[in-house]
């Protein structure tokens, strides 16, 4: 499922014009990305926690299908985060910046 978000995702960010000189070089694909957070998941959480494993797998399958988040994505394959990051990061990290500017502004 992470694949198949991930890939779909990604592949929509490269038909917008957005800007990601910023972001650096990518350095994987998709597909090596998405089995490197499966792994690092899965590795993370034990099968002691399978409630802890199912919620972060949900958090990042929604904020990896957020159409305004294609900058976490690009984080991702240009190895500014690593998959060992992804099973640590609050929902606050992994939210688009928009949403976070907003609840910055809730507060």
């Amino acid at each position: 499922k992470i694949l198949s978000t991930f890939t779909k995702a990604y592949n929509e960010d490269l038909k917008s014009n957005k800007d990601f000189s910023g972001e650096g070089p990518i350095i994987k694909t998709p597909e090596e990305a998405s089995s490197e957070i499966e792994e690092a998941v899965f590795n993370f959480y034990s099968r002691e926690h399978s409630k802890a494993l199912y919620q972060r797998l949900r958090k990042l399958l929604f904020n990896f299908s957020d159409p305004k988040n294609p900058y976490l994505r690009r984080r991702i394959l240009s190895g500014k985060i690593t998959a060992q990051d992804l099973c640590t990061l609050s929902s606050e990290e992994l939210a688009n910046p928009e949403l976070e500017k907003y609840r910055q502004e809730r507060e």
